[in-house]
């Protein structure tokens, strides 16, 4: 790694260059990305908490400086200034991306961002089957309806909910 501090270390908004954005106050975004179009720099870190559910694809990356190849469908949870390291992404990686802030996390009844970065420090990526990544893309799809639709009362308060249920 080069000697960049943290605070300079570029800060990946994959929504700049995701298909599909959607955002609920600056708090919570959920991104559709197809890796190979995404630029990212060497080494970036992130300022939220981000989920990503790879649904195709393989990744290898250094995720806080522990190295991971990553198979879809698998899940990848990590914590805010965690420092990313892509090294390869196939073809065909395409991913869903689910990131929050901290408020996001604080305002949620169990204590989301402690359960987060328990995951993400103990066991931050996860294999899962296709029963279980087509759940999580049922209740992204949910999560993506109940942001877009302003008409719902307390959509806030149910994208908490939803959120939750992914962690």
């Amino acid at each position: 790694m080069t000697n960049q501090s943290l605070a300079e270390m570029p800060v990946l908004q994959a929504t700049e260059q995701a298909f599909e954005s959607i955002n609920l106050d600056d708090k919570l975004q959920v991104a559709y990305i197809e890796c190979k179009s995404v630029n990212m720099p060497e080494y970036f870190r992130t300022d939220k908490f981000t989920i990503q559910f790879m649904i195709r694809g393989t990744l290898t990356a250094e995720i806080n400086h522990q190295h991971f190849t990553i198979h879809a469908p698998a899940i990848i949870f990590i914590s805010p200034n965690y420092i990313l390291h892509p090294i390869h992404v196939s073809e065909d990686a395409l991913m869903y991306v689910l990131s929050f802030s901290i408020d996001f996390g604080n305002d949620m009844n169990l204590n989301a961002g402690n359960d987060i970065y328990n995951k993400a420090y103990i066991r931050p990526v996860m294999s899962i089957n296709e029963n279980q990544l087509n759940i999580c893309l049922q209740y992204l799809s949910l999560l993506r309806n109940i942001i877009q639709d302003s008409s719902i009362c307390n959509s806030y308060k149910i994208a908490n909910s939803i959120v939750r249920s992914l962690i």
